[in-house]
């Protein structure tokens, strides 16, 4: 089922909680007359999310106190924990995950220095993770912990480079399955984080190995 915002707007301007995937959003391009004011908590998946676009649609927003955002192809501008303070400020919980778009894969490793005010680690406080595939580039930016039930294995081939504003090992521990392709090494350090493994596929064959949590 597909719905505009500006309908959802006018056919529910009390909606408290929202979940939502959306192919794209463009409010520079439309007009709300019931912006969805009196939303408390929102979910969002969407590809090519940018970051004046992000501000747009939850500037209305004055009582979001909960956020989800899950985003596709982003930019490494989406990186920037300065911009996000600015107006994450009546945000209790904040949690992301960014999958770079691949024009970014030639470009520098984000670094996480915005990320590590007194905003993010104390206020709070919100850490995030980095993942980086040194192969190709392909790059993740998510919240600590991983809130996810899938990681794209299939895009990091080869050794991955981590970085986080939290000293602790980071658990996938929202990871109950994994796939794996002969073909493609793994590095084996990633694979202990899985500390809720209960079901491994390798190369999309009929076997499946079950396996007990530790």
């Amino acid at each position: 089922m597909y719905f505009k915002l500006e309908h959802l707007y006018s056919i529910a301007p009390a909606l408290r909680m929202l979940n939502v995937q959306l192919t794209k959003y463009h409010p520079a391009q439309q007009i709300y007359i019931n912006p969805l004011e009196n939303l408390k908590q929102l979910s969002l998946n969407i590809r090519h999310l940018y970051f004046n676009t992000s501000e747009q649609l939850l500037y209305p927003m004055k009582r979001l106190t909960d956020l989800i955002i899950i985003a596709y192809d982003v930019y490494h501008a989406m990186s920037d924990g300065a911009k996000w303070e600015r107006i994450l400020t009546k945000i209790i919980s904040f949690k992301i995950w960014f999958r770079f778009d691949e024009s970014t894969w030639i470009e520098e490793s984000i670094k996480l220095d915005s990320f590590q005010t007194a905003f993010w680690l104390e206020n709070r406080p919100c850490y995030v993770g980095y993942d980086r595939c040194t192969v190709r580039g392909f790059s993740l930016l998510y919240s600590i912990h991983y809130f996810m039930n899938r990681y794209p294995w299939y895009d990091m081939k080869g050794s991955i480079q981590k970085k986080s504003t939290k000293r602790q090992i980071l658990s996938l521990n929202n990871i109950n399955r994994l796939t794996i392709h002969k073909q493609f090494l793994i590095d084996n350090e990633p694979l202990c984080r899985l500390t809720n493994l209960q079901q491994l596929y390798i190369n999309d064959s009929p076997d499946k190995f079950s396996f007990i949590p530790l």
